[in-house]
């Protein structure tokens, strides 16, 4: 009896683990037209915890985090970085993010040949 009793007491303390405490932040992330983007790289940092995330399918990502303040980054095949603002993650509520990423500038390359430059004869 007394066995059965320490094991329920085990089990309920189990029960109230840190994941209990924690918040959640989830969002998606789309382009100016609202197309999803899919396998970018959204990355949850703060003083307690840091977590690297791919964004599904449908574009959408979710992590559960203890509380704290965090930044939202994310990067994707072309387009812009993204940095949110500083933002607080609290127990049992979730921050949602609809981001829309802006499309990379191209930079400028000049065309190369492989013809060697014509020389001017005499």
């Amino acid at each position: 009896m007394v066995l059965a009793m320490a094991a329920l007491f085990l089990t309920m303390a189990n029960a109230a683990t840190p994941k209990d405490r924690r918040g959640k932040v989830k969002g998606v992330i789309t382009d100016v037209n609202k197309a999803r983007v899919v396998s970018a790289i959204v990355t949850v940092e703060g003083m307690q915890s840091r977590r690297r995330l791919v964004t599904n399918d449908k574009g959408e990502f979710e992590v559960a985090l203890p509380p704290g303040k965090y930044l939202v980054s994310v990067d994707a095949n072309g387009f812009r970085p993204y940095v949110s603002p500083e933002f607080e993650v609290k127990q049992g509520k979730t921050q949602k993010f609809d981001i829309e990423l802006n499309v990379a500038k191209s930079v400028g390359l000049t065309p190369v040949s492989s013809d060697p430059m014509p020389r001017e004869s005499n």
